[in-house]
């Protein structure tokens, strides 16, 4: 798999070029809570139908994001990871 650690090697150079066009060099903190819900739909809706579950499970997370740059053209610079936990309502 020799196209794995090209395209590595390719995300670093283009991160490193648009650092060099930064404005903003100095780290931003976007951390925080995250909740959201997700609905299945089509077949999935019938085997959940089938293990009397509902067809929706809800999420909680926390994400951990930091901006290392932004350009004036727009383009930012992430790092995130985000933890989560979901479908606490079913058994």
């Amino acid at each position: 798999m020799k196209t794995f650690p090209t395209i590595c090697i390719g995300i670093f150079l283009f991160g490193m070029i648009m650092t060099s066009f930064a404005q903003n060099r100095q780290p931003v903190k976007l951390a925080g809570p995250r909740v959201g819900i997700t609905v299945f739909t089509g077949d999935m809706v019938k085997y959940l139908e089938s293990q009397d579950l509902a067809p929706y499970m809800s999420q909680f997370g926390w994400q951990f994001e930091t901006r290392y740059f932004q350009t004036q053209s727009g383009y930012q610079g992430l790092v995130e990871f985000v933890p989560l936990i979901g479908g606490l309502e079913t058994r």
